[in-house]
């Protein structure tokens, strides 16, 4: 299971996809969709590309679903290694 966040941008509290990064001693997890639209970060605007773009409104399980079948792949950005494998 995926853990609950608050996103910052929305104030939303679910297990939606995010970009988890960190920002000195904090650590932010916005939507992707929320993160892409707010920023306009490379990172989640390739990764909802995929899936019609923020514009398409991909949210939820049916990102989630896209990105564990589609990508990104691993010399593309945002690629993190699932914790079953060994880097």
């Amino acid at each position: 299971m995926n853990p609950v966040r608050t996103c910052p941008i929305c104030s939303g509290t679910d297990d939606h996809p995010r970009h988890v990064y960190d920002v000195g001693d904090l650590t932010l997890a916005p939507h992707m969709d929320c993160h892409a639209t707010a920023s306009g970060c490379e990172v989640c605007l390739a990764q909802l590309d995929g899936v019609g773009g923020v514009e398409g409104n991909p949210k939820g399980e049916a990102l989630r679903a896209h990105l564990a079948t589609t990508g990104p792949a691993a010399d593309q950005p945002g690629w993190t290694a699932p914790a079953t494998e060994e880097v």
